[in-house]
């Protein structure tokens, strides 16, 4: 979980026409681009594109599955 955390933080910071999905999974360590992906929606209710693409729009509300963000002992 605290990667895909590094990874959200990450995606909201990066200027989408300079970085990829790709480059920032990489960089938090995901080598399987398919599972991370499924994991990320599970977790933050939408792609890590969407993400990507809306971190230039300006500040976004963090979407967390509450199951799994209750299960968190350091929260998101």
């Amino acid at each position: 979980m605290l990667r895909l955390s590094e990874a959200r933080r990450a995606l909201l910071a990066a200027d989408y026409k300079r970085r990829t999905v790709t480059e920032i999974a990489t960089g938090c360590g995901f080598l399987e681009l398919g599972r991370f992906s499924v994991e990320y929606r599970k977790v933050f209710g939408e792609s890590p594109s969407q993400t990507l693409r809306g971190a230039t729009v300006g500040n976004r509300t963090l979407l967390v599955n509450r199951t799994v963000q209750d299960g968190l002992p350091f929260g998101i």
